[in-house]
């Protein structure tokens, strides 16, 4: 999702998402109620689009070793 550096309301930013996710901002967004300048503050959104479920004890480790043999970037989100 790309968007400007100078995001001048609320709306545009709400607007701009729901274009690129076909979503509802206040139906998926954690924290969609928060003030404007809350919102300025996240520098990126995910969204999911499938879970599987994995086996008992895998680690971050274990589902990052191809890509760390390959060389991939990887990047580590956290969700609350």
């Amino acid at each position: 999702m790309e968007l400007p550096d100078e995001i001048p309301d609320q709306e545009t930013l709400v607007r701009a998402f729901e274009q690129y996710f076909h979503r509802q901002w206040d139906d998926v967004l954690v924290g969609a109620g928060k003030p404007f300048a809350y919102q300025l503050a996240w520098n990126g959104y995910v969204a999911v689009s499938c879970l599987t479920s994995a086996r008992a004890g895998l680690t971050l480790e274990d589902l990052t070793a191809n890509e760390l043999r390959l060389a991939t970037t990887v990047i580590n989100i956290i969700v609350g």
